[in-house]
């Protein structure tokens, strides 16, 4: 038997098999991207859960709205609103200043004043002195603050002899230990950023050059130091403020004033 074969039906059969390879590739293809795009769309989406901003603590929102009667767990919730509360106004007291300074390169010197938040000029024995009982104050909160460890475990024991007291009061307790943490954070920042500040007036004023006054001190120019082309004048023509009000500056007090450890 002679068997023949229709050439242009082979052709036409070699084609649809190619178009139909094609098609299966593209469908792959097609599938796979979908599913790295949705992999990827919910990366992201949990990324931005991730990302969501944490509550920022609030000591009120987790103190109970009475007090209990047991002494210990009182004494706690009491100390820690005392707490609380100076660490809230200590942040709100904080008037922060910064240096501005206007260079002389022909006369190899530079002036620098001190002037609040909004540009005005402050005096730097003012601002020393200033700068001084922030740094004191801050850190006795966080000397005092350290307290709260010693309460949070009494406390935590009254809670235990007294089954029906941890009901409504055990959630306080978390509290405490994160009053600790933020004034060893927060109010420690404040001090040590502080006492940057003191020790740089302190420098300045034991190497000012003849002519400075309470409100700007001249200062001869360091080697390599490049002036900021915006900020240069010649001496005579830069403004020195005055030292009226100036007072005597203790910078002994700034030595008296203890080192706290950190401990987390």
């Amino acid at each position: 038997m002679i068997i023949t074969i229709n050439f242009i039906n082979y052709q036409n059969f070699i084609k649809m098999k190619s178009i139909i390879y094609r098609m299966i590739c593209v469908s792959i293809f097609v599938c796979f991207f979908t599913s790295f795009a949705m992999a990827s769309e919910n990366k992201n989406s949990v990324n931005q859960k991730e990302q969501k901003p944490k509550k920022v603590f609030n000591w009120l929102d987790m103190r109970p709205k009475k007090l209990s009667g047991n002494v210990d767990m009182d004494a706690y919730i009491l100390y820690c609103d005392t707490i609380w509360d100076r660490i809230q106004n200590y942040k709100e007291s904080i008037a922060f200043f910064k240096l501005d300074t206007i260079w002389s390169p022909t006369e190899k010197c530079k002036v620098v004043k001190i002037v609040d938040e909004e540009g005005n000029p402050k005096n730097f024995s003012a601002s020393f002195q200033q700068g001084v009982m922030i740094t004191l104050t801050g850190t006795n909160i966080i000397l005092d603050a350290a307290n709260i460890t010693l309460l949070t475990a009494s406390a935590g024991t009254a809670i235990v002899g007294n089954p029906l007291l941890a009901i409504s009061y055990s959630k306080c307790l978390a509290g405490g230990p994160i009053i600790v943490k933020l004034a060893y954070n927060e109010v420690k920042e404040i001090v040590d950023a502080t006492k940057v500040q003191m020790t740089d007036i302190k420098q300045m004023k034991k190497s000012q050059l003849e002519g400075s006054t309470d409100q700007a001190i001249i200062l001869p120019m360091e080697e390599g130091e490049i002036p900021d082309p915006d900020k240069i004048a010649l001496l005579a023509d830069i403004d020195k403020g005055n030292s009226d009000n100036e007072s005597d500056i203790d910078f002994g007090k700034l030595d008296e004033i203890p080192e706290v450890e950190i401990k987390n």
